[in-house]
């Protein structure tokens, strides 16, 4: 999920965006859902509204390696899209077991586990749109 900053007309708002299909926009404002119809998405923007990315809050976990500091979070270590999702609650995981995969500019990136754990939670979904430090997956750890 990617998180903005907007002001429209003064007025400054969050918005989270959770996913973009099939042209659609799903976001959440105040933790209210909307749902809207795109069909692209311009970088013209109507007079009094701005856009900001918010700064990135967590770091992506370590994917390629066992950590001594391993997270009890798996974010994203880039922006995509989630075209898989290997692993479900409860599942133990061990170093090297491919988590998730994010698909970014036409590439499959697999998300690999950094050290023995039970997945706890599984906060994405398959086709999900994330950014990079997105909250994939919550762990506890072995």
């Amino acid at each position: 999920m990617s998180s903005y900053t907007v002001t429209r007309n003064g007025n400054t708002y969050t918005v989270l965006l959770k996913h973009r299909r099939a042209g659609m926009l799903t976001f959440s404002i105040d933790d209210r859902e909307y749902s809207v119809p795109c069909e692209s998405t311009s970088r013209v923007l109507p007079a009094g509204v701005s856009i900001t990315p918010l700064a990135r809050e967590r770091a992506a976990v370590n994917t390629t390696r066992r950590s001594a500091n391993a997270s009890p979070e798996v974010t994203a270590p880039l922006p995509g899209i989630i075209s898989d999702i290997k692993v479900r609650e409860g599942d133990r995981i061990e170093p090297g077991t491919t988590l998730v995969v994010i698909e970014a500019m036409k590439m499959e990136n697999p998300i690999k586990a950094s050290t023995t754990a039970i997945v706890k939670a599984v906060h994405i979904t398959k086709g999900q749109e994330v950014g990079h430090g997105a909250l994939l997956l919550s762990l506890e750890l072995a």
